[in-house]
């Protein structure tokens, strides 16, 4: 038999917010398996073992940074050196290399590289192809198509063309007006999708924009802005979250410090087929929500607007419900 303790008792305990409690779990700094997703008479909700609350008595978010930062490893980052002499690649034509390091690669026509490419840049608007991993110290710029068997890793990126890896790394800024399909995971520092990317593995980002659409298990960011469409099959965790009404979003749950489904002055309605924002639970410290359908949503300050159907909200400071919002349990915690 597990003894447990919910999340609201965990809170309330260590007079924490629910913001805290997923910025630390953003930050590395309470592990992912503490979290334990149980069944309830009003869905799932997150549980933590009694026996090993992850908030120690007396514990503060500078003695779990300082923990994080001193058990925390460098994150991988591209290789590279400019200070030496590389070779520079250009192919005009069909050509195929071994793996190695270069400088600067240009493609126009195509390019096989059959083992890992190490280089200073990559411009692509040709065909590329690389049988192994690819590690850039500055910017892959791709118009054309680049296909890395390995991990793709870079300082920035810019892809109007198709991108297809294992796996992605962008230290810097990464925009994508074309395609991204990567099998497994992506990690990001700024990054802005116009086009389309489609990930099989959790993304991580300190902020991320989507204009264009994304599919992904998981993700989790410091802030996150959406106007296009998204479908996040598991956890949405951020500290801030921006949503413009006139997208549509489907996320299985959602965590963060403040919500905003914000109307778009650009947008005019005409009737919608579905609403802007589904997702089974909705978890955070202030949350204003407009066009949601979702089955629990938790908050201090929580304000639910016109298209809103909630089957139950718990909150803890205020609940306000405009003209067109329909909330079936409201339960002041």
């Amino acid at each position: 038999m597990e003894d447990l303790i919910s999340k609201r008792e965990l809170l309330e305990r260590y007079g924490v917010s629910y913001g805290a409690l997923y910025r630390w779990k953003r930050m590395g700094l309470i592990p992912e398996d503490w979290f334990l997703r149980r069944a309830t008479p009003t869905g799932q909700e997150t549980f933590f073992h009694r026996a090993q609350p992850p908030l120690p008595a007396g514990g503060t978010e500078k003695h779990y940074i300082d923990r994080g930062r001193a058990g925390a490893g460098a994150p991988a980052k591209a290789e590279g050196s400019s200070s030496e002499m590389k070779q520079n690649l250009n192919c005009s034509g069909s050509t195929r290399v071994d793996g190695g390091e270069y400088g600067e690669v240009r493609v126009s026509a195509s390019l096989r590289v059959d083992g890992d490419l190490r280089c200073d840049a990559l411009r692509c608007s040709g065909s590329a192809k690389i049988e192994g991993a690819l590690s850039c110290a500055g910017e892959v710029r791709c118009s054309g198509s680049v296909k890395v068997a390995g991990e793709a890793a870079m300082q920035e990126g810019r892809f109007s063309g198709s991108v297809k890896a294992q796996s992605l790394h962008c230290t810097g800024t990464l925009q994508c007006s074309g395609s991204a399909k990567i099998e497994g995971g992506m990690q990001l520092g700024k990054a802005r999708f116009s086009g389309s990317c489609a990930a099989e593995g959790d993304i991580h980002a300190e902020e991320l924009e989507i204009a264009g659409s994304l599919c992904a298990p998981a993700v989790e960011a410091e802030r996150f802005h959406a106007s296009g469409v998204f479908r996040i099959n598991g956890l949405l965790n951020a500290g801030e979250i921006t949503l413009s009404r006139g997208g549509l979003y489907q996320a299985g749950d959602i965590g963060c410090t403040t919500l905003r489904v914000v109307q778009d002055a650009h947008v005019i309605s005409l009737g919608r087929r579905k609403r802007a924002l589904e997702a089974q639970s909705i978890e955070g410290d202030t949350l204003e929500l407009l066009d949601t359908q979702a089955a629990v949503v938790r908050g201090r300050f929580v304000c639910v607007g016109a298209g809103c159907v909630i089957d139950r909200v718990e909150y803890s400071e205020d609940l306000t419900v405009e003209d067109g919002g329909i909330v079936k349990e409201p339960v002041r915690c």
